[in-house]
C-alpha cells in the first residue's frame, strides 16, 4: 500500500512538473508592410500571380489570362473581376483572399492580398 502511495505521489508531482513547465505562446500574425508608393500592376500584382500559380489555371480558364503581359486586359474585360467602386467585391480579390470563405484552389499571403486591394483601391491602374 505505502509502495503504491510513493508511486502514485510520484506520477502526480512529475505530471505536475511536466504540465506547469509547458508554455504557451499566443499566435501573432506578421505585420502587414503597407507600401509607401503607388502599387504597380506589372512590379508588384503579376508577380503574385506566377508566384501563386495562378498563371498555371489561368491562361485559359474561365477566360481569364494571368500571365504576364495579358493579365491587365484579361481582368478588365469583365466589370466583376476589378470592381474599383467596391474594391472587396472584386473577384480578383475576393476569390483568393486567405480571410474568404471560397474554396479557390489557391490563396494569396495575407499581405499580397492586401496589396491586391490597395492596387484596385487606387483605381487598378495598368502601370
Amino acid at each position: 500500500m505505502i509502495m503504491k502511495r510513493k508511486i502514485l505521489s510520484s506520477m502526480i508531482l512529475g505530471a505536475g512538473l511536466i504540465f506547469s513547465s509547458c508554455t504557451y505562446d499566443a499566435y501573432e500574425a506578421p505585420e502587414i508592410i503597407l507600401p509607401t508608393e503607388p502599387i504597380s500592376f506589372v512590379g508588384q500584382i503579376e508577380p503574385i500571380f506566377s508566384s501563386k500559380g495562378c498563371t498555371g489555371c489561368h491562361p485559359s480558364l474561365a477566360n481569364l489570362d494571368l500571365s504576364a503581359g495579358n493579365a491587365y486586359e484579361s481582368l478588365m474585360a469583365k466589370a466583376s473581376r476589378v470592381d474599383t467602386l467596391n474594391p472587396e467585391a472584386s473577384l480578383i480579390y475576393s476569390k483568393a483572399n486567405p480571410d474568404g470563405v471560397d474554396s479557390h484552389s489557391s490563396k494569396y499571403t495575407p499581405e499580397q492580398a492586401k496589396y491586391v486591394l490597395i492596387w484596385i483601391e487606387e483605381g487598378a491602374k495598368n502601370n
